[in-house]
């Protein structure tokens, strides 16, 4: 009998700043590299982050290294105080 494991390898994780003022923006990159399809979702403090707040704009692309999932925050506000992370 054989085997397979997909793995999930991050080759990348970061935040476009370290200390976000209220009012500017934030940008968050991850870049994944997988043979296996994933679903891959952002979340704030135990909630799922969608694309239907206006102030929210998140995108996946493919590219040659692999799939760069972005969460771009227009205008931070006290409330997106936390921590961001993502699951797949």
């Amino acid at each position: 009998m054989i085997i397979f494991i997909d793995i999930l390898q991050v080759l990348l994780f970061e935040s476009s700043k370290s200390k976000v003022r209220e009012g500017n923006s934030v940008k968050f990159k991850v870049l994944l590299v997988s043979n296996a399809a994933y679903e891959f979702l952002w979340y704030h403090s135990g909630y799922l982050v969608t694309n239907s707040s206006t102030r929210y704009e998140i995108s996946s692309l493919k590219t040659e290294n692999g799939t760069l999932h972005t969460l771009f925050i227009s205008t931070a506000l006290q409330r997106d105080k936390g921590g961001f992370f993502s699951i797949c």
